[in-house]
């Protein structure tokens, strides 16, 4: 409930927005390139579990769990793989 509208913007805007440009670029690359690939995404364990105070954080990260494993499953047949770091 304390959490700012501000706070909240900027940490998906790091996390997520990041995350996902860098993300399309790097497939649009990879796929043009035809011969595969890796990307290795910087996750965390409170995208696994949550983490207490830092909901921002948390949900953010979920985020990158989530897309990183859209992406592997989307970009397979192209010989592509998607992991993240936690």
């Amino acid at each position: 409930h304390e959490a700012t509208d501000d706070y909240w913007q900027r940490v998906f805007a790091t996390n997520v927005h990041g995350m996902f440009h860098a993300l399309r670029a790097q497939l649009r690359q990879l796929v043009a390139q035809g011969r595969g690939g890796a990307i290795v995404n910087i996750g965390s364990i409170a995208g696994l579990t949550g983490l207490p105070g830092n909901p921002a954080y948390s949900a953010s990260k979920h985020a990158v769990v989530g897309l990183t494993r859209n992406a592997a499953i989307d970009y397979a047949p192209h010989g592509i793989r998607v992991n993240s770091v936690n």
